[in-house]
């Protein structure tokens, strides 16, 4: 019903605008202008899908996309974070969140958080050397974190969080899987590369004690996995050794969260 659908719109902006108007808090009322682009771009896909086939469940689900969070600003504010790790542990790094205007429900966007932050710190931990060690090695004293959001599809988004550091050695892992007992030696050189990659996600390669000798990462990187599962989505890792290590993150922006 048209009636009904220009409702929704009313009310969404009237919520929006109210709770802008409020505060005079800078911070919030920033925040509330971010989400404008949020609310507009899923306001036009309700209205396409009103317009070609009013399919109901199709329609419920772009109601529910009206009350998604911006990712990019959420994310940028992790810039801090980086900059004090990278302080504590003698390390200059710079760090940059671009590429599309993703949004995403907020229960999923918590549960992706806790998974981002794990990210994070095992690439300035793990990854970013020095910046006597990458000096000596032909690069910038400072490292860099880029993390990049794509929205390929309705029902795909990606964020990429791509360093410059040592990246992961295949060797190590190779050798520490079998110290510990999860593959033997054979079915190692059976394995593709993404596949001994991979190794870093299970819980019990992923032990403090396990991997903090890795030049790479690896502490934590099972709960990744596992909280990226709950949302409906997959971990890929690349990495080049002295070049850099690229964690994506793939999921559905619907996502229930639980």
């Amino acid at each position: 019903d048209r009636s009904n659908y220009t409702y929704l719109k009313f009310i969404d902006f009237h919520q929006l605008l109210s709770s802008y108007l409020a505060t005079g808090r800078e911070e919030v009322r920033l925040r509330k202008v971010e989400m404008c682009s949020v609310v507009m771009r899923n306001i036009t896909k309700l209205e396409s899908l009103a317009e070609r086939n009013g399919d109901i469940e199709e329609i419920k689900k772009a109601v529910k996309r009206l009350k998604d969070t911006s990712v990019i600003p959420l994310l940028g504010k992790f810039k801090t974070m980086v900059l004090d790790l990278g302080e504590k542990l003698n390390k200059s790094v710079f760090y940059e969140v671009k590429g599309n205007e993703i949004s995403m429900n907020k229960d999923s966007f918590h549960i992706l958080q806790d998974a981002f932050v794990h990210v994070l710190r095992n690439s300035i931990d793990h990854g970013i050397e020095t910046p006597e060690e990458r000096v000596k090695n032909g690069k910038s004293s400072k490292g860099k974190i880029e993390v990049i959001c794509l929205d390929e599809s309705d029902e795909e988004l990606k964020i990429i969080i791509r360093d410059d550091g040592r990246g992961i050695d295949l060797e190590k892992i190779s050798k520490k899987a079998v110290d510990l007992g999860i593959f033997t030696k054979e079915k190692l050189e059976s394995m593709t590369q993404e596949e001994i990659f991979n190794i870093i996600f299970l819980p019990t390669f992923s032990q403090r004690e396990s991997v903090d000798e890795l030049s790479g990462r690896g502490v934590g990187m099972d709960i990744v996995k596992r909280n990226i599962d709950r949302i409906g989505g997959n971990v890929k890792v690349s990495s080049e050794k002295g070049k850099g290590t690229k964690i994506t993150l793939i999921f559905k922006p619907g996502a229930p969260g639980a």
